[in-house]
């Protein structure tokens, strides 16, 4: 096995554990693997979604947007940082930039099941947050779509009308 192989094979198995430990809820040990983990490897995607879901566990939730978005400038078209940031806004009552973000996690995932997760998340939130579909309709004139189903809105046309979303 080759030096390459050998690290690739750490680091999965290093990532795997600080996964687990998150899930057992042991965040101290969690955050001690990362460190060393950071010490090895310098950046890593799949680190900023382990601390991103620290900090959510910890309701440090600006700090988790934070690495999300740091995540996003190592690979946009990575599912999983768009699902984090929906599900991030989603506990913090922003349904818009979660309906948004779950969107991104929908249209970049390549896992049917996810993808069908997804859609009932966003169900979810239009059933609780009717004018989020309300907004679009009006805002694009155009009242032959259907607002109960947004996935017909431009992402140009998301960013610029909705506020506060500044990912980089």
């Amino acid at each position: 096995m080759s030096n390459s192989n050998q690290l690739d094979t750490f680091k999965k198995k290093i990532k795997s554990n600080i996964f687990t430990l998150i899930s057992n809820n042991q965040i101290q040990e969690a955050k001690g693997l990362i460190s060393q983990y950071e010490e090895i490897v310098n950046i890593d995607i799949e680190i900023y979604h382990a601390k991103s879901l620290i900090c959510i566990i910890e309701e440090e939730y600006e700090t988790a947007e934070k690495y999300l978005k740091e995540a996003i400038h190592l690979d946009n078209l990575n599912s999983d940082t768009y699902y984090n940031l929906g599900y991030l806004y989603q506990i913090n009552n922003d349904p818009a930039k979660s309906y948004y973000f779950y969107q991104l996690a929908k249209q970049y995932s390549k896992d049917s099941q996810i993808i069908s997760e997804i859609t009932e998340i966003q169900n979810e939130l239009i059933k609780q947050n009717p004018t989020i579909c309300n907004n679009i309709s009006e805002k694009t004139n155009n009242s032959k779509k259907s607002p109960s189903n947004c996935s017909y809105f431009s992402a140009n046309w998301w960013l610029r009308c909705t506020t506060n979303i500044k990912i980089c």
